[in-house]
């Protein structure tokens, strides 16, 4: 769902060469079940502009990583 509203809110800004749904290295129990987007393109003031859109939308944080976006769940968060 998450990805699929990046690519909505983010067309014509957003050129992704690859996108990944990895799993997070699991250190308490609530961290079982679940993913991290990982979207490798070009990053601009525009693309990050609409991915935090869709981010606060969902309740989740955004970090950089060179030209990797990573869309995550903060720990502590209810995934309901």
């Amino acid at each position: 769902m998450v990805l699929r509203d990046v690519l909505a809110e983010c067309a014509g800004s957003l050129l992704a060469r690859c996108v990944l749904l990895v799993p997070v290295a699991p250190k308490t129990l609530e961290d079982y079940g679940r993913y991290e987007v990982h979207i490798a393109c070009m990053v601009d003031d525009d693309l990050r502009r609409c991915v935090n859109f869709v981010v606060n939308k969902h309740k989740l944080a955004l970090r950089q990583a060179g030209n990797v976006l990573i869309l995550y769940r903060p720990r502590g968060l209810d995934t309901s």
